[in-house]
């Protein structure tokens, strides 16, 4: 956006951003490096299977984050102007990893139904090195070391199950972590309807980046920067990142009304 309005708008959550990330990466810091003795996160620390909840709980937390330092760099340009589609596609990959974090750090879980997670996490990308990898031998030991491990562990996968948990889709995710009813439509709440808007947007579709369309000419429309949009998905991507924050703060055993009271300010803005 040319407006200095919109500018000074993004610049103003932009502060809220960088000061989240900075939370972030002390949490994390914090809570991987010196959890407390006895918590879930410092008995699992280095056991498989009960360690794959955390290692990829930590994976998702530290994806979002990178998402979010490249939106930084994007709202602070002035002179280039702030392009339109880049920041919808970083805010979908900060809410799909937070959703995912919070998912694996649940803090109402028993130690197995968190274990549980963990193995059809690791299901998952194991799902996902064959397809990309092919039956190498690379593919053949990793999933040859997962068998084993569950065996040892006394787990088990029924039907993509394990302890009752089964891997969630990020839709489903999302409708069920911004549950703000929504009657038109087929997204159901706003988490759904937020999550079909960001994915229009990261996938280039036609009927995404055409809706702010509005005509400047006769035969010629132009797409501005959506702000309050962007602002508003940015500021539920900030509330779904400081849910996993939480769960993992809970689980290493620190504390928690800490983390809201330096967090909270900076993802409801000031």
């Amino acid at each position: 956006p040319t407006d200095p309005e919109h500018v000074a708008t993004l610049h103003n959550d932009l502060k809220d951003v960088l000061a989240m990330i900075e939370a972030v990466e002390d949490a994390l810091a914090m809570c991987l490096a010196t959890p407390v003795a006895g918590s879930a996160a410092e008995t699992c620390a280095t056991k498989d299977p009960e360690s794959w909840w955390l290692t990829y709980a930590n994976a998702s937390l530290n994806n979002a984050l990178d998402h979010l330092r490249a939106l930084t760099a994007i709202w602070a340009l002035e002179k280039e102007g702030i392009p339109n589609a880049p920041g919808y596609t970083l805010i979908r990959g900060t809410t799909e990893a937070a959703v995912r974090a919070i998912w694996l750090l649940d803090p109402a879980l028993s130690p197995r139904e968190r274990i549980g997670r963990g193995v059809v996490e690791r299901q998952n990308a194991l799902f996902w090195m064959r397809r990309i990898r092919g039956d190498s031998e690379d593919t053949q030991r990793r999933e040859a070391t997962f068998a084993r491990t569950l065996t040892r562990s006394g787990f088990e996968i029924v039907a993509n199950t394990c302890e009752g948990q089964k891997r969630p889709a990020i839709t489903t995710l999302m409708r069920e972590q911004l549950r703000v009813p929504i009657s038109e439509g087929e997204t159901k709440t706003s988490g759904g309807l937020m999550y079909a808007l960001l994915s229009g947007y990261a996938h280039a579709e036609p009927w995404a980046t055409m809706l702010g369309m509005r005509p400047v000419g006769p035969g010629v429309g132009a797409v501005a920067l959506n702000v309050d949009m962007q602002v508003t998905m940015l500021r539920n991507a900030l509330k779904l990142l400081n849910g996993g924050i939480v769960g993992l703060i809970y689980i290493a055993g620190h504390d928690v009304d800490a983390w809201k009271r330096r967090a909270v300010p900076l993802v409801i803005g000031t």
